[in-house]
């Protein structure tokens, strides 16, 4: 599909994915899906763009993009490979039933993709920066060597995303109201707070490769709707509920780096 073909998508094609991917497991409802997907991208331009999803899960922020008009997106996602095939039939599923055919899943590890220099406009990392190389994240304050690794994951995703690009991560926080207390937090009470970071931590090395915050933003819960966004999508509210952040960098445009 061009550009142009997607520029002209029917007005009704968020609608529809959101329909589809309720109808077929993906989110619990539509409206919360679209809740949480326009706070996601608030000030995220999608439209004619090119889409890497790092640790997409079932993919269903792929998809919420490539049907807000995105030009391309890919999605890796290593446990689509094997015992989770049924993930990825749900995908193909609702891809054709909002007909993009420009989106796609890849059951790989980041390691294992390539792709030439300044291939996308926006990179998301959903909930997977831990995964990326967990013993080294949950030691990144400490240890230089476990610093040094992401930064060098970083580096390949900086070489993917073309200058003026969008990085989007989104991850809960390792500093919370709970895990300052030592309990379970009752909003996410499967969190392991000590295998994640902050957004400081993120910002910081992401500043040393010449990317400059746009926003970063605390999540309120789903079900509190716009009230709880208007309340609590602030860093006293996360940290008191979610203790989940949406950090939004980007990229220096070519020319502005040192």
């Amino acid at each position: 599909m061009t550009n142009d073909a997607l520029l002209r998508q029917p007005a009704d094609a968020l609608p529809a994915f959101l329909a589809s991917a309720e109808k077929l497991g993906m989110w619990s409802t539509a409206r919360r899906l679209g809740h949480y997907g326009s706070s996601l991208y608030a000030d995220v331009p999608l439209r004619g763009k090119r889409m890497l999803d790092i640790g997409g899960g079932n993919g269903v922020f792929s998809l919420y993009a490539a049907a807000s008009g995105a030009a391309r997106v890919i999605c890796l996602e290593p446990e689509t490979d094997g015992s989770s095939a049924g993930m990825r039939e749900t995908f193909s599923r609702v891809a054709l039933d909002i007909g993009a055919p420009n989106v796609e899943m890849r059951p790989c590890f980041m390691e294992e993709f390539s792709a030439e220099p300044s291939s996308f406009d926006v990179v998301l990392i959903h909930n997977s920066i831990n995964h990326f190389d967990e013993p080294a994240c949950i030691a990144f304050q400490k240890d230089p060597a476990a610093r040094a690794k992401y930064r060098s994951m970083f580096e390949t995703i900086d070489h993917w995303l073309a200058p003026g690009g969008h990085l989007l991560l989104a991850d809960c926080s390792s500093r919370s109201l709970y895990s300052a207390l030592g309990v379970r937090n009752p909003f996410m009470p499967d969190i392991e707070w000590h295998k994640h970071q902050p957004p400081e931590a993120w910002e910081g090395l992401l500043n040393q490769l010449g990317y400059s915050r746009c926003c970063l933003r605390w999540t309120s819960p789903n079900t509190f709707g716009k009230l709880g966004v208007a309340l609590l999508s602030n860093r006293l509210g996360g940290y008191v509920t979610l203790g989940h952040f949406r950090l939004h960098m980007v990229k220096a445009a070519a020319g502005a780096r040192a």
